[in-house]
């Protein structure tokens, strides 16, 4: 038994690092609940609510990210800022859009898509929450 509570503890650790990571562990078990769910509707109505959900925490921080940082608007921040969310947002509804439970070989990629992508819309949304960090080799 100690070897179960100390296996435990580790996972525990492990998520409390990172608070988006129990988020990413809740996608992962909604995707594969999806993905035994024989019903096309059902799929892409909740699919499509938790890539909006998760789309709307993603647009609120990069707007906030985008205006707070006035004087850093290089084409290059907005693209490091906008891409990653953007591009995971199109891909997960994708993935919901192509879900079909009566043909396997169509089916198991898009769930896969959809949670591969709903994690990264995840990430990518909780590290524009996250405080700047100084660049590498920068003087204090």
């Amino acid at each position: 038994m100690p070897l179960v509570s100390q296996w435990l503890a580790a996972v525990s650790r492990w998520l409390a690092a990172r608070p988006h990571r129990v988020t990413i562990v809740n996608v992962a078990m909604l995707s594969l609940l999806l993905g035994f769910v024989d019903s096309v509707a059902v799929f892409q109505a909740v699919g499509a609510g938790a890539v909006a959900l998760a789309a709307v925490g993603f647009l609120r921080r990069a707007g906030r990210r985008t205006f707070d940082r006035r004087r850093d608007r290089s084409l290059y921040a907005l693209v490091l800022t906008w891409v990653p969310g953007l591009l995971a947002t199109a891909l997960a509804l994708v993935g919901v859009a192509a879900a079909q439970p009566s043909r396997a070989a169509v089916h198991v990629p898009a769930v896969l898509l959809f949670a591969i992508e709903l994690a990264m819309l995840v990430t990518a949304s909780a590290d524009l929450g996250a405080p700047d960090r100084p660049a590498v080799g920068a003087a204090d």
